[in-house]
């Protein structure tokens, strides 16, 4: 993943944090409540490199049996419990996760175990007494199933013997919400009382587009289309300016 990427993905958080900034209830017009967003790139455990590298099956076998030792041996869950750590000292309202990797092992009883990372992080995070909710889920890669070698009862894997491991790797961007600390009814004070979001019923409407039915499915919807987000803030910007509640493209 690029350098340019992350920018990106940091940004667009950025961006979705603002939005919701000015739609949170109780916030007066004249001052918008700032939103803490903390962004932490979890690591997936291991390089890769060996098993792109590998210009055999025997090499790659072994790649992937070596990497997701290391997997192991960088001990997921201790860092877990240091990050939650972390966002317990500094509570962000939104945080942006990157490399959230589940790493899903099928084999017989003894064989390694599987680590999803977003369970473990947010497990952690409820034995630091936080409470945060997945907002948004974006699958980057999806590697599998590929046999898994090693020491019983992970056999050798050879063209005779089918394989008793098998490995996946799956890779995440995940945003997380803070349950304890925001109110996310997207848009029933600023965006409503500014007249840039109708509400019909439960629903919330912006522009003749419908961002979602209720706060969870508003704040999901937000998280998914950043420009949507930024679309808000352009309008309520512009009617706090006085101007024209349509934004500029």
């Amino acid at each position: 993943m690029t350098s340019v990427l992350r920018r990106v993905r940091v940004s667009s958080v950025a961006v979705i944090a603002v939005a919701l900034a000015i739609v949170v209830p109780g916030v007066s017009h004249a001052k918008v409540r700032e939103l803490k967003v903390m962004t932490q790139n979890l690591y997936l455990g291991s390089s890769l490199d060996a098993a792109i590298e590998a210009t055999t099956p025997t090499e790659f076998f072994v790649a992937v049996a070596t990497i997701y030792g290391t997997v192991q041996f960088t001990n997921f869950p201790v860092r877990a419990a240091a990050i939650a750590r972390e966002v317990a000292a500094n509570d962000p309202d939104i945080i942006g996760l990157q490399e959230v990797s589940n790493w899903i092992v099928a084999g017989p009883p003894g064989a390694p175990p599987s680590l999803d990372f977003l369970a473990i992080l947010q497990q952690a995070l409820q034995n630091q007494g936080l409470s945060y909710s997945v907002a948004s889920v974006s699958n980057n890669a999806n590697i599998g199933p590929i046999p898994l070698v090693g020491p019983a009862p992970c056999a050798p894997f050879t063209p005779q013997i089918p394989p008793t491991c098998l490995l996946t790797f799956q890779d995440r961007d995940v945003i997380l919400v803070n349950d304890d600390s925001l109110d996310l009814d997207c848009g029933t004070d600023e965006g409503i009382e500014a007249g840039v979001v109708d509400k019909k019923g439960a629903w919330l409407q912006f522009q003749g587009e419908l961002i979602g039915q209720g706060k969870e499915a508003a704040t999901k919807a937000l998280a998914e289309k950043p420009e949507w987000a930024q679309k808000i803030v352009d309008a309520i910007m512009a009617k706090r300016a006085g101007g024209n509640s349509e934004p500029s493209n």
